[in-house]
């Protein structure tokens, strides 16, 4: 049974990650100026690229296109990049590479611009692993001006702010309906700039085009109900016993609330979840009658009864495959913290007090594959690597080992 729904959820996935769509319509500009129409790779950029991927049809082959062959990308009304010589702050902003000068340190440099908004009043990013610059144009007045802010050592030791783009936008983006106050608490934020921008636009009745906005709806914060089954197992070694018992596989109910929190780039696909859930695993072996095989509870007969009660909380990444919008494949990668809730194995010697394995607190590995519809609906078949569930292996003389196993199918509902 666990090898045929393995074998086929991910039979499932094979089929459904080769299907997801990885390239979407645009266009790029090349040296001639000529708009040519294709199919480019979305991969949400955290960081400004400096190279992209086409393909002129779904049945062409990936092609790349460097910072060197375009002028201009553009992946419809979702992002847009220009390609501009600007004067470029590198000033470092981590305390180990953080300079002692409040000026900027520009260098001219030819990079991608990601469009934020293009009108009369445009804003533009541009991002690397160690820095993050914003520039802006207005009309005939400024064309792709850097935005400048600066961290930089002060001799006591603090750290001082060089915040001249809060002067530059003040005198340049005059409008009764800003005021001081609203440049002085601007920040050096994409999202405080927009606010700004927008305002100012709207003031002078100026169009324009946005091109931060995601075109589909996220919410970046999960809460999901997740009950589920699991065919679950045990062996157990323990002293007296001569061989390792296999106990009886069981399905078991399990219950739990998952937390969910989206990454905000790479097109939403990554996320960190956390899913405390409860389960409970029992089951009894008898061992044959050493002497003489009776039935009859005596000296020589041995039973093993197991009571697990168990807190699992799976902490890990899940990454998403999006079909289309309403269908998304899904892998999760785990980390699972188990603690046993009032639950012992018991290991009956004849009519002997039982000794008594106490349950502890576990770590293990899972695995998960499954499947999200319409934002509200999931299904996973999640796979956890053995786990040894005695707090203490030692009771006085006695010895007991475990090695506690399960697949489980997993349901939701996301609450919200």
């Amino acid at each position: 049974m666990k090898v045929k729904l393995v074998t086929a959820f991910f039979i499932l996935f094979s089929i459904l990650s080769f299907s997801q769509i990885n390239y979407e319509k645009g266009y790029y500009i090349d040296e001639a100026n000529e708009k040519i129409n294709c199919l480019i790779k979305n991969v949400d950029w955290v960081n400004n690229p400096d190279a992209i991927n086409i393909k002129y049809s779904d049945e062409d082959k990936p092609k790349t296109l460097s910072i060197d062959n375009i002028k201009e990308f553009e992946i419809y009304d979702k992002h847009r990049y220009i390609r501009k010589e600007v004067n470029l702050d590198i000033s470092g902003i981590n305390l180990s590479n953080m300079s002692s000068t409040r000026n900027p340190i520009l260098e001219v440099r030819t990079i991608f611009l990601k469009v934020i908004l293009s009108g009369e009043l445009s804003l533009y990013e541009y991002r690397n692993a160690e820095i993050l610059r914003f520039f802006y144009s207005l009309n005939d007045v400024k064309e792709f001006e850097p935005l400048i802010y600066k961290s930089y050592k002060l001799n006591n030791g603090s750290i001082g702010e060089n915040e001249s783009f809060k002067q530059e936008l003040l005198f340049n983006l005059k409008c009764n309906d800003l005021s001081n106050k609203e440049f002085e608490n601007l920040r050096y934020k994409r999202e405080s700039l927009i606010k700004l921008f927008k305002k100012y636009s709207s003031c002078r009745s100026l169009e324009y085009k946005e091109f931060s906005k995601d075109s589909k709806k996220y919410d970046f914060f999960n809460l999901k109900i997740k009950p589920g089954i699991s065919f679950a197992s045990m062996d157990f070694k323990g002293s007296g016993v001569e061989e390792v018992i296999d106990l009886e596989n069981k399905t078991t109910l399990r219950i739990g609330v998952e937390t969910e929190f989206i990454f905000k780039f790479n097109n939403n696909k990554w996320a960190i979840i956390v899913e405390p859930t409860y389960s409970k695993y029992e089951s009894m072996y008898v061992l044959p009658d050493i002497i003489n095989n009776s039935t009859v509870v005596n000296e020589n007969q041995r039973i093993l009864e197991v009571e697990y009660q168990y807190l699992e909380i799976p902490i890990g990444l899940r990454y998403y495959f999006f079909i289309n919008k309403n269908f998304d494949v899904f892998i999760n990668g785990l980390f699972v913290l188990g603690f046993g809730l009032d639950s012992k194995t018991d290991f009956v010697f004849g009519i002997d007090v039982p000794v008594t394995l106490d349950h502890g607190r576990t770590t293990n590995l899972a695995y998960g594959l499954g499947f999200k519809l319409f934002d509200k609906y999931s299904a996973e078949l999640r796979l956890q690597t053995s786990r040894e569930i005695f707090g203490k292996r030692f009771t006085g003389s006695y010895f007991g080992e475990s090695n506690f196993k399960s697949l489980s199918i997993i349901f939701g509902y996301t609450l919200f």
